[in-house]
């Protein structure tokens, strides 16, 4: 709570109490001061964490708008950039929109019908981690090679993201396929069987 104290002007003499307190102190004093409840001034969010920033906004009157943002900076987790800057005045409604560090962000390189080990070692060399490996069978796509990933290529992720990939093996012989082999078999051996009788003289 501010205190009131007669303030002297030009002439030396103390102003009246009323208009003493009535002395705006500007955004540079508040910003001085520290922060206090029905701020006019934007608080400092910068090198805080998001929790550390919504109570401060919520004792300051201050309503906040938080968005993570990728940065390569030390402060991942923590807010590196706010509008407005701090001790700048408010703009109506009191909102102050803050930034908070991410991982940076990267696309899922296009490792789709590529050799696993080749496949893998792109997605290595980008930062991302080749996790959960799971085999389908599949007739379009080379036996030991990617079918897809999850998350799928052109996707963005940030750098360190586990990426499951999906790898080739032989398909199933189709149903019809295999009762037309065996058909062919069963005629092959009835013809064997109707050469091999002996014939009538």
């Amino acid at each position: 709570m501010w205190r009131s104290f007669p303030t002297l002007h030009g002439s030396g003499q103390p102003l009246p109490a009323d208009a003493a307190d009535t002395v705006d102190r500007g955004p540079a004093a508040d910003a001085a001061t520290g922060l206090s409840a029905g701020s006019e001034v934007a608080p400092d969010f910068v090198g805080m964490t998001p929790q550390d920033a919504r109570r401060t906004a919520r004792f300051a009157g201050v309503r906040l708008i938080v968005e993570e943002r990728a940065t390569d900076s030390g402060l991942r987790g923590r807010i590196f950039h706010q509008q407005p800057e701090p001790g700048v005045p408010l703009p109506p409604g009191n909102t102050v929109h803050v930034s908070v560090g991410s991982r940076p962000l990267i696309a899922v390189p296009d490792v789709e019908g590529l050799d696993e080990q080749e496949a893998l070692a792109i997605l290595r060399s980008v930062g991302l981690t080749p996790s959960r490996r799971v085999e389908r069978r599949s007739s379009s796509v080379t036996v030991g090679h990617v079918v897809r990933t999850r998350p799928r290529a052109g996707g963005q992720v940030p750098v360190g993201t586990r990426i499951a990939f999906v790898v080739a093996v032989a398909p199933r012989p189709k149903r019809a396929q295999a009762r037309r082999e065996a058909r062919r078999s069963r005629g092959r051996l009835t013809d064997d069987a109707f050469l091999s009788m002996p014939s009538a003289e």
